[in-house]
């Protein structure tokens, strides 16, 4: 609408304005001669210029007074991280863009590394980074080409593959935990003796001990009046020899027989008293019963030579003289003794 009115204008003026060719063009403010007529002149901008009724305007510019910028499909007058230009460029106002797109990354499979990997290398794709995993992350280990998690190993222990392997005593995932031994003493105490298994646990060495055999070594407890002789410890058993007799006994056919308090005199043969003569009793401490009462024989008697003694005194058997030939009591009427015997009373 706006170029047709500027068309009927011009032509309104070209016929008021008409002169003849020697006679110079001249146009009023605002107006400028082109092709011997007088159009209006436009105000192009950004060093824009007037052709005819238009502005033939610069790189970059457009809009029918060069006023505006060219749009572009780029907006970036540089690549930024993770592109690469094309070569495509575009103007728009003063500035040159250009063509940007993500870089190819060939090599960078990985968007995120795998668990246990870690960035070797790095490459900006776009937006999106994209990463080479070759090496191990932290806490892990590279381990036959593959990255495993880094154990912490305890005790002295080291890693082979994804377990420990432990010094001899440990044990555990980490070997963190003392071997639990079948024995429990680095040294056998008193009545056992070492068998010659060891076993480690931790730090330790502990040795199994068994109970001495104590060969010849029959009773835990002596019996009545036998003493201790000898001693031999079998685990927590005292074992006994027993070849004393206690206080009170005595040895008797290889035995501890009680210990008579024989008296008298008499003397001890196994468990009896054997008794002095005169003596009985099982201690001799009785008198025997004698059937003769005499220590000497009294006038009439004679000893017949048995005796018996009872305590410490011997006694004889008395028997009436026999007076041989001494056949009267009292001598007949008319006689007169001529010898006298006395028998008995």
């Amino acid at each position: 609408m706006l170029r047709k009115f500027f068309g009927v204008l011009v032509i309104i003026l070209t016929s008021l304005f008409t002169i003849s060719e020697a006679q110079a063009l001249e146009c009023p403010k605002g107006y400028i001669e082109f092709d011997n007529i007088c159009i209006k002149q436009l105000k192009c901008k950004n060093g824009g210029w007037q052709d005819g009724e238009e502005c033939l305007c610069q790189e970059g510019w457009t809009g029918n007074l060069c006023q505006k910028a060219v749009k572009c499909p780029y907006k970036n007058t540089k690549c930024g991280k993770g592109y690469y230009p094309t070569g495509n460029t575009c103007k728009t106002g003063k500035k040159t863009v250009v063509e940007c797109i993500p870089n190819e990354c060939d090599g960078y499979e990985y968007k995120k590394c795998p668990k246990g990997y870690a960035p070797s290398s790095t490459c900006q794709s776009g937006k999106t980074k994209k990463y080479q995993c070759d090496s191990c992350a932290k806490g892990y280990m590279e381990y036959d080409g593959v990255c495993i998690k880094k154990l912490k190993c305890k005790n002295g222990s080291y890693q082979d593959g994804e377990t420990c392997v432990c010094q001899e005593g440990w044990t555990g995932n980490l070997c963190q935990k003392a071997v639990k031994c079948p024995y429990k003493s680095t040294k056998c105490g008193t009545g056992y003796y070492p068998t010659g298994n060891t076993c480690k646990t931790g730090k330790k060495t502990v040795v199994e001990c068994a109970p001495n055999d104590c060969d010849g070594y029959e009773y835990t407890k002596c019996p009545t009046g036998h003493a201790v002789s000898s001693t031999c410890q079998s685990g927590k058993t005292k074992k006994y020899q027993c070849n004393k007799c206690t206080s009170g006994y005595i040895k008797y056919n290889g035995k501890c027989i009680k210990q008579l308090k024989c008296k008298n005199g008499g003397v001890q043969e196994g468990s009896i008293c054997r008794c002095q003569s005169g003596w009985g009793g099982t201690l001799c401490d009785k008198t025997n019963t004698c059937p003769y009462s005499t220590t000497s024989c009294s006038t009439g008697y004679y000893a017949t030579g048995n005796t018996c003694k009872s305590g410490n005194t011997t006694y004889k058997e008395c028997a009436p003289n026999k007076c041989d030939g001494y056949e009267y009591t009292s001598c007949p009427s008319g006689y007169k003794s001529t010898g006298t015997c006395q028998s008995g009373k």
